[in-house]
């Protein structure tokens, strides 16, 4: 697998962004509703993960189905690694990926798209241990898996992140090589709680701590335009005027709680930390953007019992 994911880095660099239209391919499982048990342990479906420990190849993955630490539905995917000694063999590597047909480990096409998609979204929650990152990362393909990487792969993308203690978007652009359009017919999405490649120095990297990644709701389509996974403790919910050019203002009635209340672009960066406080009751918040750039963002509003996100226009 590490010998594939330097492939990939290398095409990275020969790879320039191709907008075309598309549609929106479903990613199979994509926000880890649908769970099964293999030998014992809860795997979600569609995703590879290693199940077994075998003294020849003693890498194996930690995951697990959570249903408190979720952005939307009724579950999440935890990954997590585990440090347990001073020698590999004794890491537990928290990663996981789209399932091949064929059932196999390799990373290779997984699932079939009919699109030159050119973003991939989501939402993450991050704890690192020792400076780790958390990675995602996307292939596109052609006729499938052949001999070589290099024959069928498109194009992909990559995306590192930092600790996040509430869920906060991200978003990746998918790069093209061949110039001229192609349409992939498969792809492969690969998570993991470490930075498991470094692009620049093409250096394959082990974690560096016993980090915890939660992921939610992935989309070749972009972010939704709401979602409330909040119930009752955020209501009424306006912002306005939208677009904005200078200033918005938020409103909304709120039960007593510690709310985090940020500003995201389309990329998934932070921009703004509106609150981090407790506050309750009703509010009317004016945010100034007089030097945020114009572009479409994500407000998110999120508690302990979940959260709630709104799209914004500045001009």
């Amino acid at each position: 697998m590490k010998t594939r994911i330097l492939l990939f880095g290398l095409l990275l660099f020969a790879m320039r962004p191709s907008i075309v239209a598309q549609t929106t391919d479903a990613i199979p499982n994509f926000g880890f509703e649908n769970w099964s048990t293999v030998n014992g342990t809860e795997i979600p479906d569609n995703w590879y993960v290693r199940q077994s420990y075998n003294p020849e190849d003693q890498l194996f993955y930690g995951l697990e189905k959570t249903s408190v630490d979720k952005y939307a539905g009724s579950y999440a995917l935890k990954l997590f690694n585990s440090l347990t000694g001073i020698g590999e063999e004794d890491i537990i590597y928290g990663m996981i990926h789209t399932l091949p047909p064929n059932h196999q480990e390799q990373i290779q096409p997984a699932f079939p798209v009919s699109s030159r998609h050119t973003i991939l979204t989501g939402y993450y929650k991050y704890a690192p241990e020792n400076e780790d990152s958390c990675q995602f990362l996307v292939w596109m393909y052609k006729n499938g898996y052949v001999n070589a990487l290099t024959q069928n792969v498109l194009g992909g993308g990559f995306a590192t992140k930092g600790a996040s203690s509430v869920f906060a978007p991200f978003s990746m652009d998918i790069l093209y090589y061949d110039g001229v359009n192609t349409i992939p017919d498969s792809a492969c999405i690969s998570l993991s709680a470490f930075r498991m490649y470094d692009f620049v120095t093409m250096q394959q990297i082990n974690p560096k701590g016993n980090s915890v990644l939660y992921i939610d709701n992935l989309s070749f389509g972009g972010f939704a335009s709401e979602i409330n996974t909040i119930g009752n403790s955020v209501e009424g919910v306006t912002i306005f005027p939208n677009p904005a050019s200078s200033v918005f203002t938020i409103e909304m009635l709120l039960k007593e709680a510690d709310y985090h209340i940020n500003l995201y672009d389309s990329k998934g960066s932070l921009v703004k930390n509106i609150a981090s406080k407790k506050l309750s009751g009703p509010q009317k918040i004016d945010v100034n953007i007089d030097n945020i750039p114009s572009g479409n963002y994500l407000l998110i509003i999120s508690a302990n019992e979940g959260y709630i996100s709104k799209k914004l226009i500045i001009q």
